[in-house]
């Protein structure tokens, strides 16, 4: 397997990854339901998403690096990808903080703002398309 390959592999798994998260998200309709997701949500952030997401950082730049001086189409891409992976990262305190609440009106603060971080991922299916284009 080449680091091309590994990239877009450790890509689909993060983009299936943040899709799952979203539906998970948006199905909490009570305090039961919050409750269970943040639990889940945080579970899934430390063991698979925050592994998976350095990954992807490391292989990017290893590929960056490999096509340096890069042409401006790939430097779109990376700023593109840059804005979801940094969405991403702005929602892992988010959802480390809603696990440690233990109050519902301050999930549910911090509920809204977990789900405004998926405005960003249309920054990253651009990212994959102009990676499976370029």
């Amino acid at each position: 397997m080449t680091l091309l390959q590994l990239h877009l592999m450790i890509v689909c798994v993060w983009l299936g990854m943040v899709l799952t998260e979203t539906v998970l998200e948006f199905s909490a309709r009570d305090a039961p339901a919050r409750r269970a997701v943040a639990v889940a949500h945080h579970w899934i952030d430390v063991l698979l998403e925050i592994p998976i997401l350095i990954a992807l950082v490391a292989t990017g730049a290893l590929l960056l690096a490999r096509a340096w001086p890069a042409p401006p189409l790939l430097l779109f891409k990376v700023a593109a990808g840059l804005v979801a992976v940094g969405a991403n990262v702005i929602c892992f305190p988010l959802v480390h903080r809603r696990w440690q609440a233990r109050d519902d009106a301050r999930a549910s603060v911090l509920t809204r703002q977990i789900k405004l971080t998926i405005t960003a991922f249309p920054f990253a299916v651009a990212a994959m398309v102009i990676g499976l284009g370029y």
